[in-house]
């Protein structure tokens, strides 16, 4: 008899998992492949002197986000047909303008971050959407004063909200974390 009742408890039970699992957010890899695309575009340009494709690659992780990775330079080193050889003095200065350039960096990418979020509508408003760039450093490089990692994230429903107040509480809104 005890047997008997179980099977329905069973039956309900493996339903009601089914009706959740149907309901958990699908991202589109299309959708994610747009957000690539203008993270590339935004980005590969935002430092004229560094001629190259950062090439973002995005991922959705369900229950938590979705999640874009690129690696990055901010300075050339100049080195060339021209000048095949950096001076000490030419070091310093690719060292200076990477320094200058953190603070350009991360409001691109937290702007980059707040769009990001208004093109995944698939996402569900309290899951994050994160951008993380890998500062690339030459081998000569002197490292301390500047992140080798920078990493911008906040839950999808406070980045548009951010976006419907054209821009007012990013700063709350958006942790961003520097690694070295």
């Amino acid at each position: 008899m005890k047997k008997l009742i179980a099977l329905p408890f069973v039956l309900v039970v493996i339903a009601a998992a089914a009706a959740v699992a149907d309901t958990a957010a699908h991202v589109n890899r299309a959708v994610i492949r747009s957000v690539e695309n203008n993270l590339d575009e935004r980005l590969s340009v935002i430092f004229p002197d560094v001629h190259a494709s950062v090439h973002p690659r995005g991922v959705y992780l369900d229950g938590y986000g979705a999640v874009f990775t690129l690696e990055m330079n901010t300075a050339s080193d100049g080195v060339g047909l021209m000048s095949p050889n950096l001076t000490p003095q030419m070091k310093v200065q690719v060292k200076q303008k990477k320094i200058e350039r953190v603070p350009q960096l991360q409001k691109a990418l937290t702007q980059a971050l707040v769009d990001a979020a208004a093109s995944l509508d698939s996402v569900p408003l309290d899951e994050q959407v994160v951008i993380e760039v890998n500062l690339l450093r030459y081998t000569w490089e002197d490292t301390p004063g500047y992140p080798a990692e920078m990493l911008v994230q906040s839950t999808r429903r406070k980045l548009l909200d951010v976006k419907r107040a054209n821009g007012v509480g990013l700063d709350a809104a958006v942790r961003v974390t520097e690694r070295n």
